[in-house]
């Protein structure tokens, strides 16, 4: 249940703040750009927001709570909401102001959801999670486009490539295999767009 800040350095790595307020693990860690804040994300059905830097550095800033144990959390790219999603199999927007929630998307209708990414310009993200499919979002709509199925396990993680041009999600194929890896190729997806995105 803790959170700890590191500086890491070429030659060392020293531990600066151990943060610890959740009652449970802690799945998840985003980072503000400015490195100025994070949130976390855990099972005890909390996220919270700290400071890392200014006066209050290394303190609770804010946090939510539902009824859910909780796999993710990402800031949007302009940072005004955080999108969750966890053993609830719902996808919800937050703001970050006052942490409360603006939306609830049903992220699968089968099993919990494991993980989030937002494309660089906050118009898709991408979740995965125990249904073994990687789903494509419009953001702003909260509408799947795009389903990708071919794992035969969970899906634990995605992220989009620094050119946003591609989705990349891990998972394991079965227990104790070896993870499988599933790539989305963005351009082909935008084909079966609808022709206003």
């Amino acid at each position: 249940g803790q959170v700890r800040v590191w500086a890491v350095a070429k030659e060392t790595q020293v531990m600066i703040a151990s943060m610890k307020e959740h009652k449970g693990p802690v799945y998840a860690i985003a980072i503000k750009g400015d490195d100025t804040e994070c949130v976390s994300a855990s099972a005890d059905g909390s996220c919270i927001t700290w400071a890392l830097a200014g006066l209050q550095s290394f303190t609770r800033q804010s946090a939510l709570f539902a009824a859910n144990f909780f796999k993710s959390v990402v800031y949007h790219p302009d940072e005004s909401q955080l999108l969750t999603c966890g053993t609830d199999r719902k996808l919800t927007y937050w703001d970050v102001t006052d942490m409360a929630a603006i939306r609830i998307v049903d992220g699968s209708l089968s099993a919990e959801c494991n993980t989030l990414n937002i494309c660089a310009d906050g118009r898709f993200f991408v979740s995965g999670g125990a249904d073994k499919k990687v789903n494509l979002w419009n953001y702003d709509e909260g509408s799947k486009y795009y389903v990708g199925e071919g794992h035969s396990g969970v899906v634990l993680v995605v992220a989009y490539s620094p050119d946003g041009a591609r989705v990349a999600a891990s998972g394991v194929c079965a227990v104790g295999g070896p993870p499988a890896l599933t790539e989305l190729h963005q351009p082909a997806v935008a084909h079966s767009f609808p022709a206003a995105v």
